[in-house]
């Protein structure tokens, strides 16, 4: 892991980045023969305190969108979901053996990882309930990456990072919090904005 994370931040070293207020969603699907029979809706789910409760659809893409004895060809689309929301993705076949006729597959994904995806047979739906958290805050300033206090941050702040990443908690004895992204852990998103901290000075 401390590897994985020096490595991010040799290649981050220098970069900034801005809150992030949507996330880019890719579709790669490798249709079957019949491809016209995929399509997909994305919903939006408007009451977030019950899991996939009040969804809403936000995207349709209709059957027939793709074209019949193609199969295995490749089609990448892709949408921007809003962060601090939660959504459901769900997946259909219009004969409802999914893409088994030569078996195709698709795969839905963000920057940071892949949400899901199926090939073969899934029959008439699949379905993926996830959510989106927040982007890093604007108000965010470089003094709550600054661990050792000395003013710039540095190597040293970068070990505080690398003890506390993956935390769900912070440690009583300890101011040192950063989550920037106020999601309630330390992860691959306050790992991004750590690295376009580095180097700065805290005012």
């Amino acid at each position: 892991m401390k590897k994985y994370l020096l490595f991010l931040l040799l290649l981050g070293v220098g970069e900034k980045i801005s809150a992030q207020q949507t996330e880019t969603i890719t579709l790669d699907l490798s249709v079957d023969y019949y491809g016209s029979e995929f399509y997909y809706e994305v919903m939006l789910d408007a009451d977030t305190s019950t899991s996939a409760d009040g969804l809403v659809t936000i995207l349709y893409v209709p059957e027939g969108t793709y074209p019949d004895l193609v199969q295995g060809q490749l089609f990448t689309s892709s949408f921007e979901l809003e962060s601090g929301n939660c959504y459901q993705i769900n997946v259909y076949d219009g004969y409802g053996d999914g893409l088994a006729f030569t078996t195709g597959s698709f795969v839905f994904s963000c920057p940071d990882s892949v949400l899901f995806g199926a090939e073969g047979n899934y029959g008439d739906i699949v379905e993926h309930y996830f959510c989106i958290p927040t982007g890093v805050p604007e108000e965010v300033t470089v003094c709550i990456a600054d661990c050792d206090g000395d003013g710039w941050v540095s190597v040293t702040d970068l070990t505080c990072f690398i003890a506390s990443y993956g935390a769900i908690e912070q440690d009583p004895d300890s101011t040192y919090w950063p989550d920037f992204d106020s999601d309630g852990i330390i992860g691959v998103s306050d790992l991004v904005y750590f690295i376009s901290l580095y180097g700065q000075s805290c005012p």
